[in-house]
């Protein structure tokens, strides 16, 4: 609010306490989340964070244009609707890396890949519990749907031993930074095999065993 500070509202108690802040003031925040490691994340232009149990608040990650809104994902994660670059962005919170993950960076309302669609000044973003993200645009007014993949061409690498008889066949996944789970199908001697590798992770299964 204008006396730039964090206002806590306890539903349970209904009271409303504020927190006392240090660091960064918190002027002009457009948006605010509570991200996976319990930290307190906060656009103004730039991307903040504050540590709820030492109320120290600082700049975390920057390369945004005027960003309207973010939202917390799923996995380790937060996405920004950077509304004049027109285009989507991850937030590792890990490690602070930014990266496109859809748009152009062109002005439009064209569907496609994600790294083909357009956007005109996103402004509102939101994840859906399978993975899938909503992006509200200032123009034409519409609600876009977009669905992460992984960059990764060939996740999945096959290596046998040479001769004849029985043997072993060895599958290797590429770790994924998807907020999806991923899914491919391989033959081996006649028997087709289903991977599954869930969001975010290096781990797979395989059915049938």
């Amino acid at each position: 609010d204008d006396s730039h500070k964090v206002r806590i509202y306890d539903i349970a108690a209904g009271t409303v306490t504020s927190l006392s802040v240090t660091g960064t003031q918190w002027s002009f925040a457009t948006a605010l989340d509570v991200g996976g490691d319990g930290r307190l994340y906060w656009l103004n232009n730039n991307l903040y964070v504050l540590d709820l149990a030492s109320g120290v608040s600082s700049l975390f990650a920057v390369g945004f244009f005027e960003p309207a809104m973010f939202a917390a994902g799923i996995s380790n994660d937060l996405y920004v609707a950077d509304t004049r670059n027109q285009v989507i962005k991850r937030v590792d919170i890990s490690t602070a890396g930014v990266t496109t993950v859809a748009g152009t960076g062109m002005s439009g309302n064209t569907d496609g890949l994600p790294t083909e669609a357009t956007f005109e000044s996103p402004n509102g973003i939101a994840q859906a519990p399978d993975g899938r993200l909503f992006v509200v645009s200032y123009a034409p007014g519409t609600v876009r749907e977009v669905v992460l993949g992984d960059a990764s061409a060939s996740w999945l690498t096959l290596s046998a031993g040479s001769g004849t008889g029985t043997g072993t066949v060895t599958l290797t996944a590429a770790a994924t930074t998807s907020a999806l789970a991923r899914t491919a199908t391989v033959t081996i001697a006649g028997q087709t095999v289903t991977v599954t590798q869930a969001a975010g992770t290096n781990t797979f299964t395989v059915t049938p065993t």
